[in-house]
Parts: C-alpha cells; sequence; structure tokens
C-alpha cells in the first residue's frame, strides 16, 4: 500500500535533487562571499511565490501542487539570486573555478 502510494510522487523525488543542487551551490557561494543579506532577501521573496503557488495549485493538483510549489520556491530562490546579485565577472569566476576541478 505505501509502495503504491509512493510511487505516485516517484517524479518529485526525481526532480528536486536536480533542481535543487544549483540552489545550494549558490547558497554556498553567497555565505563564502558574505552576501547573505542578499540570500535572505531572496528567501523572503521566493517564499511569497511559494505561498501564492501553494493557495493557488493545491486545491487544483492536490499533493502535486504542493510539489509544484516546493520546485518554482526553489527555482525562484536561485534564479532571484542568480540575475540580481551576481555581478557576470563574479559569476564567471565561480564557473571557471568549478570547471578546473579535477576528479
Amino acid at each position: 500500500m505505501v509502495k503504491d502510494l509512493s510511487s505516485e510522487y516517484l517524479i518529485w523525488v526525481i526532480l528536486i535533487p536536480v533542481i535543487s543542487a544549483f540552489s545550494y551551490q549558490l547558497d554556498g557561494i553567497f555565505t563564502g562571499a558574505t552576501k547573505t543579506r542578499d540570500m535572505r532577501n531572496g528567501a523572503i521573496i521566493s517564499l511569497l511565490i511559494f505561498i501564492l503557488a501553494t493557495i493557488v495549485l493545491i486545491p487544483v493538483l492536490g499533493n502535486h501542487g504542493l510539489w509544484f510549489s516546493y520546485i518554482l520556491f526553489i527555482f525562484s530562490l536561485q534564479k532571484e539570486n542568480l540575475l540580481l546579485h551576481v555581478p557576470d565577472k563574479f559569476l564567471h569566476q565561480a564557473v571557471d573555478s568549478f570547471q578546473n576541478v579535477q576528479i
């Protein structure tokens, strides 16, 4: 029974780590660059988007609406931070250093 119910939400379990990985990467960059104020402001904006999305989507999609709202939260957090607060030079330095990592 639990297996049947959980398989319905498997797509969200797959999508969330893929989408949120870049957001967590940005958290590390912002913390290291001491840009925590920008992180806080981005989180507040994303929280408002999440609340609005939940109010609209849960009645329509049920639990899938909640999961989709969470993905919108993560996506809006990373896009808001990336577009508004990361200068091009800083972003290029971060990408270059990440590409030079040897595994």
